[in-house]
């Protein structure tokens, strides 16, 4: 993540303590497990009153840091259970070349329908399926692109040398931290070959995963 982005989880979390803190929780000796959802609104309160972050979206913004944060620190197993706040040396994670099995992903895939996609959003309910979702997931697992240059994909990009094919991209990231394009190349499968041709064969855009998520 970027400096900026790692001072912002910071200044989160601070806000988050300082919340606790005026609810008389002492964040020296106070575990994770003892803390409910009471602890929610005081935190959302603090933030409008003394910080004036007043938005629902800036608001929402700073529960979702601090419920990634946890969930972060006890999935590397960083979470120190005596002190909320306290630093742990951290531990080695145990390295799994296969994050997903082909069983996992097909169940992911499957369960991309209509009927699946109902959620509350800020108090209503909406469908947030999209019939691209597939073909990106695919896509993704395919080339370990990243989520916006999936998106801007298109079939111009696909390039063939001496008959292996490939993707040839703006490598996004390294173009911003270095000021100058630098690009990148993605292998292009067989069966990935394949499944591309069947979306072309249904799709009249220029861009491989019509999304309308573009740069």
């Amino acid at each position: 993540k970027s400096n900026d982005h790692q001072k912002e989880c910071i200044r989160v979390v601070q806000r988050f303590g300082e919340s606790l803190e005026s609810l008389g929780i002492d964040i020296r000796i106070t575990k994770l497990e003892q803390l409910t959802t009471d602890v929610i609104k005081p935190f959302q309160d603090n933030l409008r009153n003394r910080y004036k972050v007043l938005s629902t979206a800036s608001i929402d913004k700073h529960t979702r840091i601090m419920i990634h944060f946890f969930s972060t620190l006890k999935k590397a197993n960083m979470y120190n259970l005596n002190n909320l706040f306290g630093l742990t040396e951290t531990r080695p994670i145990e390295s799994n070349n296969i994050s997903v099995t082909d069983e996992e992903f097909e169940a992911l895939l499957n369960s991309i329908n209509e009927e699946n996609g109902w959620s509350m959003s800020r108090g209503q309910k909406r469908n947030w399926y999209t019939p691209w979702m597939r073909d990106a997931f695919i896509v993704s697992r395919f080339t370990g692109l990243r989520r916006e240059e999936i998106c801007n994909l298109k079939w111009e990009n696909i390039m063939e040398v001496h008959g292996t094919k490939f993707f040839h991209i703006v490598d996004l990231k390294i173009t911003r931290q270095k000021g100058k394009t630098y690009f990148k190349v993605a292998p292009i499968t067989n069966e990935l070959s394949n499944y591309l041709e069947e979306i072309r064969s249904n799709s009249e855009s220029d861009f491989i995963i019509n999304s309308g998520l573009k740069e």
